[in-house]
């Protein structure tokens, strides 16, 4: 995670095959698979990087791949940083909340 000006930059990164170079926006189309094969090995319907880049772009943010083959893949997206509300307590982590 990292600041910038309004902006805060989340990546997420792995060292498996990579995303050929025409597939990285397409990645992005719902129900697209870059091995749609039958024999892929990996599970998915090719949903979540569509759900996620709804998601994302409906906060003002964006969302893309840079990737390498053979290298692996880095995602990453921005969203605008909240603004600090003074004068309030912020909620603790969800790890330290009680349950109900």
């Amino acid at each position: 995670m990292a600041v910038d000006g309004d902006e805060v930059r989340f990546e997420v990164a792995d060292s498996g095959p990579g995303i050929p170079t025409g597939q990285l926006e397409k990645v992005f189309e719902p129900f697209h698979q870059v091995d749609g094969s039958d024999t892929r090995q990996q599970g998915g319907t090719g949903l979540g990087l569509a759900i996620s880049r709804g998601l994302v772009e409906r906060h003002g943010g964006r969302i893309w791949a840079t990737s390498e083959q053979g290298e692996g893949t880095t995602m990453a997206f921005t969203l605008r940083a909240a603004t600090p509300v003074t004068g309030r307590t912020p909620a603790p982590p969800i790890s330290q909340r009680g349950t109900r």
